[in-house]
């Protein structure tokens, strides 16, 4: 599971599009809960994805 946080964050569009774009399927967001659910096709992928999405101001925690 990747959890990409960003205080106050209302949008879901920048984490879904930057994860899409590196091919993560099954994208699932709660703004509630502040975690977001998705699979990856490799290892690189994901880390790629999550530097990605750290570039966009968002703090990224796998579990």
């Amino acid at each position: 599971m990747t959890t990409p946080r960003r205080p106050g964050s209302q949008c879901t569009n920048t984490v879904r599009s930057v994860l899409e774009s590196h091919g993560a399927t099954g994208v699932q967001i709660s703004l509630d809960s502040k975690k977001v659910t998705a699979t990856f096709p490799s290892e690189d992928v994901r880390v790629q994805a999550f530097g990605a999405i750290r570039e966009q101001g968002y703090t990224v925690v796998a579990s």
